[in-house]
């Protein structure tokens, strides 16, 4: 067993910004197309904006926007 004082490991992170749409196809497929960019370029944890399937709906409390919960 190593010492944990010299056992140093190295994980890439990235963080995902995206413009994101109404349009829920257009923007998992974009999500996808970052997430296999971050990849290509030795990235281990993949942190997606919250709520990027759909446009950012939790700033008031409109019951139309109850469906696009998960």
């Amino acid at each position: 067993m190593k010492n944990s004082e010299t056992d140093v490991s190295t994980i890439t992170v990235v963080l995902v910004q995206m413009a994101c749409s109404s349009d829920v196809d257009k923007n998992l497929a974009s999500a996808i197309e970052s997430i296999c960019a971050a990849a290509k370029k030795g990235a281990q944890i993949i942190c997606l904006p919250e709520l990027f399937l759909t446009q950012y709906f939790c700033q008031t409390e409109d019951t139309q926007n109850f469906s696009l919960a998960e």
